[in-house]
């Protein structure tokens, strides 16, 4: 599972450097294309990154909500007790967002696999 730097790494690199940018731009590097699965109007859904998010909502005690317009993927980091890091986007636009969500909450999981990378020297 990805954790805070590898998301804030990501979207620094949407945003050329600056994350706040890469931000702006991340839900339409995330998101799915098409409204198969993202709620009518899937803003700027581009899916560039070819993480192809989709919206899965969140499950809280009462049942689902959310379905179809919002994907919200956690990360492997607490922000507190009982409280974890989450990136969400939107079917209504083309931003993403960091923010905190309480354990109980039904988020979303996104396996990565970790690249070796081997460096010779000669």
């Amino acid at each position: 599972m990805a954790n805070s730097c590898d998301w804030i790494e990501l979207m620094t690199y949407f945003g050329s450097g600056d994350i706040q940018k890469g931000l702006d731009k991340a839900g339409s590097k995330l998101k799915a294309n098409g409204m198969t699965y993202w709620k009518s109007p899937n803003v700027e859904a581009y899916n560039t990154s070819g993480l192809s998010v989709l919206p899965a909502g969140c499950r809280i005690n009462t049942g689902f909500i959310w379905m179809g317009e919002k994907s919200s993927i956690i990360s492997s980091d607490l922000c507190g007790i009982n409280t974890i890091l989450a990136v969400s986007s939107y079917y209504n636009h083309s931003r993403s967002d960091f923010g905190a969500g309480g354990m109980e909450m039904g988020l979303s999981v996104r396996c990565v696999k970790n690249k070796s990378v081997t460096v010779l020297i000669k």
